[in-house]
């Protein structure tokens, strides 16, 4: 039995204002994986990510999600399975970080219900991924930004889903917490998908990628096999030189200089 989790993108076309986001996106993400998605700003990367959680209506094409239409389905029930973390979200309460993960089994609860006993066994487990446990009574406001972005983690595996969606969960991160959220969204053993700007933070973790040109996929694979100076010249305007790091096996790309 396939695991679930297969999530694909048909033919994706999002525009405004007649301008095309997305332009005839195809891209495969196969249960379990952890694929990166790449590319300068404006290359259509939070557009996609939106688009694969349902939360964006494509223009035309469709996205699936172990083969069933996600837009074709209730809202209530995506939510169960795609759970998404984006890149600008505060709080305006100050609630403790139990409290903030326990938002994430909102799909599950009626309103205004009392948490049930799986609720809290969903936010314990969350907890003790995110390396958390410990702060489950800590007020938000006095959360550091890496400790933040743990919390909307661990508030979003509390959904328990299938699929986990995130909009670079490691913008204004000092490098310890980079490494370890990303060790973490690999070791998750659910389909994650995460749009980045370090390209050698996505060859080492990653284990595909999807590289975004002006709303079109202009390579995908796995990392280690589509991560090229050539690539990286054509997309980023930037010379470079990729080669294997002896430390970690994955390609590193050491930046040279822009083109032109």
């Amino acid at each position: 039995m396939t695991a679930p989790g297969a999530l694909r993108a048909h033919g994706v076309t999002v525009a405004v204002k007649g301008r095309a986001l997305l332009d005839e996106v195809d891209l495969e993400i196969r249960p379990g994986r952890f694929l990166g998605v790449l590319g300068p700003n404006g290359a259509g990367k939070t557009t996609l990510l939106r688009a694969l959680a349902g939360v964006t209506r494509p223009d035309a094409g469709r996205v699936t999600l172990d083969g069933r239409p996600v837009h074709a389905a209730i809202r209530r029930a995506t939510a169960r399975r795609v759970a998404v973390v984006e890149q600008h979200h505060d709080l305006h309460t100050d609630l403790s970080v139990f409290e903030i993960v326990m938002l994430g089994r909102t799909p599950y609860r009626r309103a205004f219900g009392a948490a049930s006993r799986s609720d809290s066994a969903a936010v314990e487990t969350a907890l003790e991924t995110m390396g958390l446990a410990s702060l489950r009574s800590r007020r938000w406001s006095g959360l550091s930004g890496g400790e933040r972005q743990r919390v909307h983690v661990a508030r979003a595996l509390a959904q328990e889903p299938d699929v986990l969606l995130l909009d670079e969960p490691t913008n204004h991160l000092d490098v310890r917490f980079q490494l370890e959220i990303l060790a973490l969204l690999r070791g998750l053993g659910i389909t994650v998908v995460a749009a980045l700007h370090e390209l050698n933070l996505a060859a080492r973790f990653c284990h595909d990628v999807a590289v975004l040109e002006a709303g079109r996929v202009v390579a995908a694979g796995p990392a280690t096999e589509t991560l090229d100076a050539r690539l990286i010249e054509r997309v980023y305007a930037v010379r470079a030189v990729v080669e294997t790091s002896p430390h970690t096996g994955a390609p590193t790309a050491t930046f040279l200089a822009p083109t032109g």
